[in-house]
């Protein structure tokens, strides 16, 4: 398990937002996201902040076979609801092309 997907975990379990992690830590909330996103690590400062303020060791943030109790299943429904997210996109993409396909064969029909 990675960095970014124990910092998702522990701050959804605490019910934080992103922008408010951000703000304890006083940086950009994109910043921050990058962090559970694993395009950039936290600094050694922010990571032991970080390690505090989830009441964790560094060592269970930093160490890729710890994973904490409850994050597969975390994981697991997240990427789920990402994947029922990204369906509904498609959904009403194809919704809206059928509609505007309808429309345009109306006005056709006008003429």
């Amino acid at each position: 398990m990675t960095l970014g997907e124990k910092l998702r975990f522990y701050r959804t379990a605490e019910r934080y937002t992103q922008g408010t992690i951000a703000e304890m830590l006083g940086m950009e909330r994109s910043t921050y996201t990058y962090y559970e996103t694993d395009k950039t690590q936290p600094s050694i400062q922010n990571l032991l902040r970080l390690a505090r303020l989830y009441g964790v060791s560094v060592e269970a943030l930093a160490s890729e076979e710890y994973v904490p109790l409850g994050a597969e299943e975390f994981l697991d429904s997240h990427e789920k609801r990402t994947r029922d997210r990204q369906d509904g996109l498609h959904d009403v993409s194809d919704y809206h092309q059928r509609n505007v396909c309808q429309k345009n064969e109306k006005e056709k029909d006008k003429k």
